[in-house]
């Protein structure tokens, strides 16, 4: 049985609030990315609730001699506990693309 998630959405770090105040909330697939972008994002070790949260990715990225290998590596060792979901590095360098697949359905995330 597919399991429904609801998250508030954020966008650039912050909480997005509607007009209303209220806060827009985000569920399904566009939840599950957001919820692994987040965690891919996440420097693990650092959120006090939960220390396995998170990713060495800034470790690879700071690093210029780190192949797509190891940061693909990383994602995917982030990407652990989440169901049906796998990252495919497809582009290095300047900027890190990786395609994240959840549950079928591939998306682009740009890791800087």
């Amino acid at each position: 049985m597919a399991q429904n998630i609801t998250d508030v959405l954020i966008k650039n770090g912050d909480i997005v609030l509607d007009s209303s105040g209220n806060t827009v909330m985000l569920s399904g697939i566009d939840a599950k990315f957001q919820r692994a972008m987040l965690c891919i994002k996440a420097k693990r070790g650092k959120f006090i609730y939960n220390r396995e949260l998170g990713s060495h990715l800034d470790n690879v990225l700071s690093n210029e001699n780190s192949p797509a290998q190891r940061a693909e590596l990383e994602i995917n060792e982030a990407l652990a506990g989440f169901d049906n979901t796998f990252a495919k590095v497809s582009q290095s360098g300047d900027k890190l693309i990786a395609q994240i697949s959840i549950d079928g359905e591939v998306r682009n995330l740009e890791v800087q």
